[in-house]
């Protein structure tokens, strides 16, 4: 059951997602905030690398 909700609301979820893209208005405005994504996803990941790389020596 919860496996079946679960696909239900992902499938709503990039179903919607995907007609929203469609629209030019929408997909406009995506590609001009584009490089600010990228680079707000690339300072996350690079953050949690570094917390990685650092915790290294600590016993978990």
């Amino acid at each position: 059951m919860i496996v079946f909700n679960h696909f239900l609301v992902e499938a709503a979820f990039y179903t919607t997602l995907a007609f929203c893209m469609s629209t030019q208005a929408v997909s406009k405005r995506y590609m001009q905030a584009k490089a600010y994504i990228d680079r707000g996803a690339a300072i996350i990941l690079g953050a949690l690398g570094m917390r990685l790389v650092l915790s290294r020596g600590e016993a978990p």
